[in-house]
């Protein structure tokens, strides 16, 4: 029994018509398109890998993505982006004439229920039998839960149980209701913590321009420039706030002048010990430690650093490749003046085709899985 059955017969009503406004609002697109809502009003129902589904609707539906929703909902890279952009008619009217809408456990659900239109909602906290939609033909719809599905109808917690939903899962089931249900799909092998975050990592033998790729943070790896390179480093903390991570102590004096562009600083302390991390304490400067030191060689080190902030482990996971696997990540490595997708295409010369490629096959090396955490890695 959904819900409002639920109310209805325990307040001796029938259930009508939602009574709902439209108002026509221009969109810039010509013909049918997909409508995508990431937000739900609660962390533990908010599907996080909206933006790869929206990499392959794009490449199999053939159909604009319109994003709706509240100003500050998470981007997706839709084509058309009218978060806090509508008022509620508005909204009513671009869900009302979608070809398909992909949601959470949100109002967006039962908006396209009452007009009929086809939906994909996710759901984790709640049960799609009891929060569905009401309106609209059963057919049109498809309810996604995750494997280990129990409801707890409580908003505490994180989206680590939706996130569980395969991204090709959602995106079949969109394929599904757009009459292409045999559409072969991508298969996730991992999606990193950090897939999301727009990042560059800048090796210090150029400098990058204050507005490039502004949304990105910025960090310079001076742990992998080459001897008397210092100058790029000072230079480009001039220009840009930025992290800094690094292997050899730096400048203090020139440090303490860039202070305020300094938004972290990362020491790895297994080429030159403690005495730097001493400095930089002294001078009442924030900084982690890093090593990349595990087991015995680790508990060798610890008592160097008891009066040290805390050394923390670089730990690399791993992931079974093979060599047609592709990835996708929101981080850049700028290097000699150019482009890479990481670290190891830098390192086997492999520049990115421009500063907008997100995509590009696996490499096989240590510096391609020290950053596993920034990649989504899938197989065709």
């Amino acid at each position: 029994m959904r819900l409002v059955e639920a109310y209805a017969l325990q307040a001796g009503v029938k259930i009508g018509p939602m009574l709902l406004q439209q108002s026509f609002i221009p969109l810039g697109v010509e013909g049918p398109y997909i409508v995508m809502i990431s937000g739900t009003g609660a962390p533990n129902k908010s599907y996080s890998h909206y933006g790869i589904v929206a990499e392959m609707l794009r490449k199999h539906a053939g159909l604009p993505l319109v994003q709706v929703g509240m100003k500050d909902e998470k981007r997706i890279g839709a084509d058309k982006d009218f978060c806090g952009k509508t008022t509620i008619p508005q909204y009513n009217w671009i869900i009302a004439n979608a070809a398909l809408v992909i949601c959470g456990d949100t109002s967006a659900l039962h908006i396209a229920g009452h007009y009929n239109v086809p939906v994909v909602s996710l759901f984790a906290i709640s049960d799609p039998r009891v929060s569905g939609s009401y309106f609209g033909d059963e057919t049109k719809k498809r309810y996604l839960v995750p494997p280990d599905y129990k409801p707890t109808y409580t908003l505490a917690g994180g989206p680590e149980s939706i996130d569980k939903i395969k991204p090709e899962a959602v995106a079949a089931a969109a394929l599904e209701l757009l009459g292409k249900p045999k559409t072969k799909l991508s298969v996730t092998k991992h999606i990193g913590s950090n897939v999301y975050s727009r990042q560059i990592e800048l090796v210090p033998n150029c400098v990058v321009a204050a507005n490039f790729l502004a949304d990105h943070s910025l960090v310079i790896r001076f742990d992998l420039a080459e001897p008397d390179k210092d100058q790029f480093v000072y230079e480009q903390i001039k220009r840009r706030p930025c992290e800094i991570v690094t292997d050899k102590p730096l400048n203090l004096e020139i440090l303490g002048a860039l202070r305020q562009n300094i938004r972290g600083l990362f020491y790895i302390v297994d080429k030159h010990g403690p005495e730097f991390s001493n400095q930089l304490t002294r001078k009442a400067f924030p900084h982690t430690l890093l090593t990349r030191k595990q087991g015995e060689e680790f508990d060798a080190i610890k008592l160097d650093y008891i009066d040290c902030p805390f050394l923390k482990q670089i730990k690399t996971e791993t992931v079974v490749l093979d060599v047609s696997d592709r990835f996708m990540t929101s981080k850049k490595v700028v290097a000699d003046g150019k482009m890479f997708l990481s670290l190891a295409h830098w390192k086997s010369g492999q520049p990115a085709e421009g500063p907008l490629t997100n995509v590009g096959n696996v490499i096989d090396s240590p510096e391609f899985f020290e950053n596993l955490s920034h990649y989504y890695i899938y197989g065709e």
